[in-house]
């Protein structure tokens, strides 16, 4: 609550403004919360302005990926705005703290879902690690590096987005470039095959560096990215390029800040 109302600069803002408005719903997974405001705000010119307010306040206290929605209605709940804050605290959406996730047996539950998307599969060396981050990821995301044919993308953008039970928007790192304002109002974000795409690519006609607009946000709002690419951590025998020639230092030095890096190795699994 005092990062709120810090940003209000005001207590008395606070009260008068945001003393009538009530949760009636919060969906965590989308960072979505919907709330009550009082009918007669509509003919008092009001309920906009409340609700921008309150809009602002809390993606400045929790991150831009926070979503504020309203309805109008006089029916309301006893959820106050006070007790919206510190369950958004007590559930981790302090700003820049990457969600945490812990799976209990996560060996076996992943095991399971590569037999349902596979049928009859070969274990590698890599799954147990992938595995451990399902367990407990640490605060970090999660960056799977290797060549063609190992299972990563079925992995990344299949098994775990069932496993964590979350609705998460999974994108081509193509798709990313087109999509990227959509991708940097989520909290969960999977990247898939990065590497392919214009690093510098021109979005509705203006200049942008999207992967790196990512890094940046999920070290400044707290974003869980789940990448995999083709491209080593550093250039090294037996892989084309390498995330820091086409990205430079600064970014490999984030993405091991925000991911845990899991290599796989191995011939291609498909053959």
């Amino acid at each position: 609550m005092e990062l709120v109302r810090e940003k209000l600069n005001n207590d008395h803002v606070y009260e008068v403004w945001f003393s009538d408005l009530r949760m009636e719903s919060i969906d965590t997974d989308s960072s979505t919360i919907t709330i009550q405001v009082p009918s007669r705000y509509v003919y008092e010119y009001l309920e906009q302005f409340c609700v921008g307010l309150l809009s602002w306040a809390l993606s400045q206290a929790f991150g831009k990926s926070m979503r504020l929605q309203y309805r109008l209605s006089d029916k309301r709940s006893e959820t106050t705005v006070s007790q919206i804050v510190d369950y958004l605290a007590t559930q981790g959406f302090q700003k820049g703290v990457i969600p945490s996730i812990s799976i209990p047996n996560a060996c076996q539950r992943m095991k399971d879902g590569l037999k349902y998307f596979l049928g009859d599969y070969q274990w590698i060396q890599a799954y147990d690690e992938v595995a451990s981050w399902l367990a407990d990821n640490k605060g970090r995301g999660l960056l799977c590096v290797g060549p063609n044919g190992l299972g990563k993308t079925l992995i990344c953008t299949k098994v775990i987005p069932v496993l964590l039970g979350h609705n998460i928007m999974s994108v081509t790192s193509t798709e990313m470039n087109r999509r990227i304002d959509e991708l940097l109002n989520e909290k969960f974000i999977i990247i898939d095959d990065l590497g392919k795409e214009d690093v510098c690519p021109k979005v509705y006609g203006t200049q942008r560096h999207p992967f790196y607009e990512l890094l940046d946000a999920a070290e400044r709002d707290g974003k869980l990215l789940i990448i995999t690419t083709n491209l080593s951590t550093t250039p090294m025998r037996g892989y084309t390029d390498s995330i820091l020639n086409r990205y430079g230092s600064e970014s490999i030095s984030r993405l091991k800040t925000t991911t845990h890096v899991i290599e796989f190795q191995g011939t291609d699994l498909r053959h």
